[in-house]
């Protein structure tokens, strides 16, 4: 993780039961979670054992990839808002960003300016800079895997470049 100084190893759950019947799984939504199974139980044998991402006070489900479809405001373990040209409306499952130009379109680009939010990336990755907004976008205008830009607050004026906006925190 990014700025991580630790090291050693990490214990975030304990087989229960019979360890021969546990594992590991990045389920569909992005969360990691570890499963053992109870032999002794006719139903809901798999018991779920650590989830990395648990909605509690360990992490947010906002920092799930898909928590608020291709693109959407989470906060609070929820989607609240979608970012659209004039403004923030309610999130809805529709909420996506606009179609992107071609490439060679790139100097037609327009950007949505939506404060107080952060891409889930920031969290574990460096980004660029330091770097003011304007240079920010003009940059991630001339690459064309480029699918939107955030500038951070912390630290400030980092620049993150984005291949896939997915939601906001």
């Amino acid at each position: 993780m990014k700025g991580s100084t630790s090291s050693g190893t990490y214990i975030f759950s304990r087989p229960k039961y019979n360890s021969t019947y546990s594992l590991l799984r990045v389920e569909p939504d992005g969360n990691l979670k570890s499963y053992t199974f109870n032999e002794n139980v006719d139903w809901g044998a798999w018991e779920t054992t650590f989830k990395l991402l648990d909605g509690d006070d360990h992490e947010s489900l906002c920092n799930l990839p898909k928590k608020c479809c291709s693109l959407g405001i989470c906060d609070d373990n929820q989607c609240v808002a979608c970012p659209k040209p004039k403004g923030l409306t309610g999130w809805s499952q529709s909420c996506a960003p606009p179609a992107l130009l071609p490439c060679k379109s790139a100097g037609n680009v327009g950007y949505y300016k939506v404060v107080g939010v952060e891409h889930f990336t920031s969290k574990y990755t460096e980004g660029d800079g330091p770097m003011k907004l304007n240079d920010c976008r003009v940059k991630c205008s001339n690459d064309c895997g480029c699918q939107g830009s955030s500038t951070g607050r912390n630290p400030p004026n980092v620049c993150w470049f984005l291949s896939l906006v997915l939601w906001l925190r």
